[in-house]
């Protein structure tokens, strides 16, 4: 081989000045080529064999030791390169103070690059996973971890914000927390759960398939289109339209009026007539119609007398025998009385309806046999009222009964 290389150092082509051109490229390609064949077939047979013992060694001691390295320029950048066994390191920094760090083992890899304003940013990276971090000079940290399974991030600051995102194959969870304040969503494959101090909603809103039924809310800035709405209190700045085929059959909302003295708010409820309504306030209660009121207010009162439904097609087992009620009209003690709870400190007349009861069983008789008298045991201790409007037909009979015996002693006397 060193005959070959020798051969072609010699032969390297040399000029009198007398040759043209052409000759001179044609010596000159022929050098090449046969440049190029010796060098093909000088690398093609290379190995060990072709090294003396000494050559042999320091190859093979070149390739198995430790590397390290260091290149350094005049404005101060530095890189600095360490290999061996067991991992690789790599630092590059310049005179700013920028440094980007990488360290490669078989278990994973790892980079950190930072500057000279305090932000830095790593990365870890294994068979098994993926983390990232990146931190700013105001204390700003932001992380991801990624496995086969899961992805969580996290971002926060030095004020105590910090929001949250994990993510599996169940599904994921957002949160969000500032000074003891925490809003979380959670979406899984049978629900969403969201939990928040205010949630607020922005352009239209629409919620489908709400376990069938009409299948579908609306929301937007001026109404709800739904079938049921249930509530434990609904706050009403003016008032519900109630509607039902683009027919209005009323309204309900609020109202305000007057007591002689201030003036008064509450609720009202009104017919497709506005003429006909109820209206509650902080005063009392009134139910108007065709120009008819009722109204409580410290009592209650009416415009009109009231009337009471007295149809014969309503009733049955009519009985004009009236007799079995003397005793009791007997044992009925009239009296005067005022009402616990009264507002106007008048004195009242009527009867006590524990005492209606006894006249009741002292003549041998129940509150089923006469509905004047009321008991409702609802209430742990029985609340008792009357029905005056059925004394009046008792004392009608008693007065009849009595007309009936003057009748008889004035025949006798004549």
């Amino acid at each position: 081989m060193p005959s070959n290389w020798l051969y072609i150092d010699t032969n390297f082509p040399a000029f009198t000045g007398e040759e043209s051109m052409e000759e001179k490229v044609t010596s000159i390609q022929d050098y090449m080529y046969l440049l190029v064949e010796q060098l093909r077939y000088t690398l093609h047979n290379l190995d060990l064999g072709n090294m003396n013992k000494t050559a042999k060694e320091r190859w093979e001691s070149a390739i198995t030791e430790p590397i390290y390295a260091k290149i350094e320029d005049d404005e101060e950048r530095i890189l600095r390169l360490a290999i061996d066994a067991d991992a690789l390191a790599l630092r590059i920094s310049d005179s700013e103070g920028n440094i980007t760090q990488l360290q490669a083992t078989a278990e994973g890899l790892q980079t950190r690059v930072s500057d000279n304003e305090g932000n830095i940013s790593t990365l870890q990276q294994t068979a098994q996973g993926l983390a990232t971090a990146i931190a700013d000079q105001s204390g700003s940290i932001s992380t991801l971890q990624q496995t086969a399974s899961s992805l969580s991030t996290r971002i926060s600051n030095t004020d105590g914000r910090v929001t949250t995102l994990q993510q599996t194959v169940n599904g994921f969870s957002l949160r969000a927390s500032n000074d003891g304040e925490d809003s979380t969503i959670s979406l899984m494959s049978n629900g969403v759960v969201v939990s928040s101090a205010n949630i607020w909603f922005s352009g239209l809103v629409a919620f489908t398939d709400l376990e069938r039924s009409n299948r579908y809310t609306i929301i937007n800035a001026d109404n709800i289109t739904t079938g049921t709405i249930r509530a434990n209190l609904v706050d009403v700045s003016n008032c519900f339209t109630l509607t039902s085929g683009g027919r209005s059959y009323g309204y309900m909302g609020c109202g305000y009026g007057s007591d002689g003295v201030s003036m008064t708010y509450g609720a009202i409820l009104s017919g497709s007539n506005e003429d006909y309504y109820f209206i509650a306030t902080n005063a009392g209660a009134r139910m108007t119609g065709d120009g008819a009121s009722i109204w409580c207010s410290g009592g209650c009162y009416a415009t009109e007398e009231l009337t009471v439904r007295s149809d014969r097609r309503a009733k049955k087992d009519i009985d004009y025998d009236m007799s079995r009620y003397e005793d009791f009209f007997r044992a009925l003690k009239p009296c005067s009385f005022r009402m616990r709870d009264g507002r106007s400190g008048r004195l009242h007349t009527g009867y006590i309806a524990q005492e209606v009861e006894e006249a009741l069983g002292e003549a041998g008789l129940t509150n089923g046999d006469f509905a004047g008298l009321v008991i409702n045991p609802e209430t742990d201790a029985f609340e008792y009222g009357l029905r005056y409007a059925d004394f009046s037909a008792l004392h009608t009979y008693m007065i009849q009964r009595l007309e009936e015996r003057v009748r008889a002693l004035e025949r006798s006397r004549t």
